[in-house]
């Protein structure tokens, strides 16, 4: 393509970005009460105050480290609202037949990305200022790094993203969402850090430590992890974000890929 092509594909691109970000502002509202700010209070109030003071006390340091991998399941989730309605639109009314006339498949599947990352990002930054609002000194976060910390969360919601994404172009209908979360996603998310730090696993099993270095988002939790707390115990801050963009690109790769599978697109 030349640059006027390219300029006229970005273009179209961005004018559907737009797009979906107007019809999702008749959204917002409830979904920003719903999961940017009701979310967090349950959260912490089960899993950082009741379950880490039950089980391990009321050091607080400990409890930030136990608690910070809950925003694993909820990136997840909101960043699947959003690539799931691709799936759903190629069982029904298949508007996007309509966007492959005008951009490039490989703009569409990285657009949609894009958006449904910026979402997921969006809503979730508020989840640990709540958090740390409700349970005040209880949640340790004299060494936290915020912008590190909202850094990571982009990082996060891009891979997030580009994993839906994959996701939601392998399974053959909507049918088998149920099936995929169960068995994949549910995994992968405790495999992630979710409620268990890596340097405790490798503590208990190097070989199981170093299979969980294979999947994406261990690299998530242990940045935040290390954004909030802080020590050698934790990935470093440059690891977790070279590990994220390149699980992020593998998968936009492989979107590509399943995309055209998918939808059998004459290149």
């Amino acid at each position: 393509m030349n640059c006027t092509t390219i300029r006229q594909q970005l273009r179209v691109m961005l004018a559907f970005f737009w797009r979906d970000a107007f019809v999702e502002l008749r959204e917002t509202k409830s979904f920003i009460i719903n999961y940017a700010l009701l979310w967090p209070i349950p959260y912490a109030i089960c899993f950082a105050y009741i379950q880490v003071g039950a089980n391990f006390g009321n050091d607080p340091t400990l409890r930030s480290i136990m608690f910070t991998g809950n925003i694993l399941l909820l990136n997840i989730v909101t960043t699947n609202l959003q690539i799931v309605t691709l799936l759903f639109d190629l069982e029904g009314e298949r508007y996007i037949d309509y966007q492959l006339v005008l951009l490039n498949p490989q703009l569409i599947i990285l657009q949609r990305i894009l958006f449904s990352a910026l979402f997921g990002f969006l809503t979730m930054i508020p989840f640990f200022p709540v958090s740390k609002l409700l349970l005040q000194s209880a949640l340790e976060t004299t060494h936290t790094s915020w912008p590190a910390l909202f850094f990571m969360l982009l990082c996060g919601s891009l891979c997030a993203a580009a994993y839906n994404m994959v996701a939601i172009l392998l399974i053959p209908s909507s049918r088998q969402l149920g099936s995929f979360w169960n068995r994949a996603n549910n995994l992968l998310v405790s495999l992630g850090g979710f409620w268990i730090p890596w340097y405790i696993t490798n503590q208990f099993s190097g070989m199981l430590a170093k299979a969980i270095l294979l999947t994406p988002f261990i690299y998530f939790s242990e940045g935040l992890r290390q954004a909030i707390v802080g020590g050698e115990q934790f990935f470093s801050l440059g690891i977790c974000i070279a590990g994220l963009l390149g699980f992020t690109t593998l998968f936009t790769l492989a979107s590509f890929v399943l995309f055209k599978r998918k939808i059998d697109y004459v290149s």
